[in-house]
């Protein structure tokens, strides 16, 4: 999602879309959509990373909190995530009023209905098109009944507008992880499908109370999922760290002891520093 970000602003500013109208909005949208979405997980990934590591993750020296810092930093710099959540969802508002976008339909669905990528992102799309309908509905009903919009957006419906335009980014997310698959190395697709399939199982079962709610899911599917979560975490821990150094990072670059020997770094009591660090 966040390299297709990158992408899309580069051809609207500087490539084959800078004349594009819509996709110059559409620009916009994604990287208001994708800057929050990138930054909560940073800070989630770093607070999970810094619990499973006990007293080592709660060591300055482990940079643990940096990492913590950073996204939160993150979700504040550059517009707060919760304001440019709202962007999204008004902008989103706008172009389907315009008729320049269409929401999914649940119908146009053809397909299995065991779990699977092509499943989830019916899910997904699902999801959207219902939070986007029952936004436009609630904010013409406000202002039919002599609501003014500010009262509406800011007082009444702030978090179906944060759910509406989350939807949407991840949607998008998943949208671009199955372009990702049908262009890369053959031998790449089994380990990348597993990746994602963890990524999304994760978004279902946070949402599982609501697809149930809505009757999209049965408690069948709704095990399946959970079932289907833990199974793929299983398989990814087997290969999580040759996922990690296939980024190739270069070892001089980690300047934190739990990144190399740590156990050759505690068996002394270095007072949690990193100044005999090898």
């Amino acid at each position: 999602g966040l390299n297709f970000v990158k992408d899309h602003y580069t051809r609207c500013t500087a490539g084959d879309w800078k004349e594009n109208k819509l996709e110059q909005k559409m620009m916009v949208i994604n990287c208001c959509a994708l800057k929050p979405i990138v930054t909560w997980h940073s800070e989630r990934v770093a607070t999970i990373c810094r619990e499973r590591c006990g007293g080592q993750g709660f060591l300055s020296a482990n940079r643990f909190g940096e990492a913590i810092i950073g996204a939160h930093a993150g979700m504040t710099a550059e517009g707060d995530n919760a304001v440019l959540m709202q962007k999204v969802a008004k902008e989103l508002l706008g172009l389907l009023q315009s008729g320049d976008i269409t929401l999914y339909q649940a119908d146009s669905y053809t397909g299995s209905q065991e779990i699977s990528l092509e499943f989830i992102m019916h899910l997904l799309s699902v999801k959207e098109t219902i939070l986007m309908t029952n936004l436009a509905t609630h904010v013409q009903m406000g202002l039919a009944n002599g609501k003014d919009m500010f009262t509406i957006w800011m007082y009444e419906q702030s978090d179906l507008i944060q759910d509406a335009a989350r939807a949407y980014g991840e949607k998008l997310i998943l949208q671009k992880c199955l372009d990702v698959l049908q262009s890369c190395d053959s031998s790449l697709k089994s380990v990348l499908e597993l990746v994602f399939m963890v990524y999304t199982t994760s978004l279902l079962e946070r949402d599982l109370g609501w697809y149930l709610m809505e009757n999209i899911l049965t408690t069948e599917q709704g095990q399946q999922i959970n079932n289907i979560s833990k199974t793929s975490c299983s398989s990814l821990s087997s290969i999580a760290v040759s996922l990690v150094e296939s980024f190739n990072v270069p070892m001089h670059i980690f300047q934190a002891p739990i990144a190399a020997d740590w156990v050759k770094y505690n068996d002394y009591d270095n007072k949690g520093e990193v100044k005999s660090f090898r």
